[in-house]
């Protein structure tokens, strides 16, 4: 009977041991995942405030009037209407990249009555897109648009200019506006 009490009591202790043993693996594994976790919530925590301090967008519109530039010279849209991140500088003409990341840019232009009007969206010298229209001889201007989208590295610069031949630009406060516009949409 001793030798049953004996194999009982080492049964009991193998048991007690692989019990311990358990609980010591389990308590590793909660504190080595209670580590990632913290891990991945402060990287997300660090990710978000990068996103909501990242925001990029400026608007800017043409001075009133008929305005011509000619082949390669750079269109002024002097207003600031929004300058989020301060990128647009109205006396360069130029957008500089304070965030890296993919930038979508929008151009409205309205050329004057019966005159063609030639523009390209141009990144570091390269252009982005191209647009040409001529405005009929109606009494209403007629506006169109163009946009891009460009992988922009801090520094470096987009804006618009004049191609080809003299474009004719026309704007008015209350009905047509030429502007420029701009939004960091991926950091």
């Amino acid at each position: 009977m001793h030798a049953l009490e004996v194999k009982k009591q080492d049964l009991n202790d193998k048991v007690d041991g692989f019990i311990d043993a358990g609980i010591r693996n389990l308590t590793g594994n909660v504190a080595e995942m209670t580590t990632i976790m913290q891990s991945l919530v402060a990287q997300t925590s660090k990710e978000l405030d990068i996103l909501k301090g990242s925001l990029v967008m400026f608007h800017a519109r043409h001075l009133d009037g008929q305005f011509s530039y000619a082949n390669g010279q750079d269109v002024v849209f002097k207003t600031v209407r929004v300058n989020e991140g301060r990128g647009y500088d109205s006396s360069t003409r130029r957008f500089t990249a304070s965030v890296a990341g993919v930038y979508m840019f929008s151009v409205q232009y309205c050329p004057y009555r019966n005159n063609w009007t030639f523009l390209e969206i141009v990144h570091e010298e390269r252009p982005l897109q191209r647009s040409t229209h001529k405005d009929g001889d109606a009494e209403q201007h007629v506006c169109v648009s163009m946009q891009a989208f460009a992988k922009v590295a801090i520094g470096e610069k987009v804006w618009v200019r004049g191609v080809q031949a003299t474009s004719y630009i026309y704007s008015y406060e209350l009905y047509e506006w030429s502007s420029f516009a701009g939004l960091l949409i991926r950091v």
